[in-house]
């Protein structure tokens, strides 16, 4: 099976610039360990599988070449520029369900696209001790 992964510059003033996120489209069939392979070839610091959600407009499952994470900045922008250039969404305000919660996301008619994120003092039970 074929599976499409595209890839994206974010924040990037030049085509050589910016952080690269992969984005996989309709991952609803990808098994976690399928995701996890499918991010170590690609090799970005992230990459991101789209899904259906029944709690937010679309889940987000993040991957590094190492293993799942519960949210990425520059792969959420990539998602979110990547569904509005597809014409899979409008410009406008949608929630993605990630491992982090469900967070806010506003899409712009001009390209823009900006995310909430959890408010840090949230985050604590996330910090593991070593």
């Amino acid at each position: 099976m074929e599976i499409e992964v595209y890839t994206l510059n974010i924040f990037a003033k030049t085509a050589d610039g910016g952080n690269p996120a992969g984005v996989v489209l309709d991952a609803d069939f990808l098994s976690l360990d399928e995701m996890q392979k499918i991010a170590k070839k690609v090799g970005f610091s992230e990459t991101a599988f789209v899904q259906k959600s029944n709690n937010a407009d679309f889940k987000v499952i993040f991957f590094t070449p190492n293993g799942e994470v519960d949210l990425c900045g520059h792969a959420t922008v990539a998602v979110f520029y990547l569904l509005a250039e597809k014409g899979i969404i409008q410009a406008g305000e949608y929630t993605q369900e990630t491992k982090a919660g469900i967070l806010k996301v506003e899409c712009r008619g001009d390209g823009v696209i900006y995310m909430n994120q959890c408010n840090p003092k949230f985050m604590k039970h996330w910090i593991k001790k070593k």
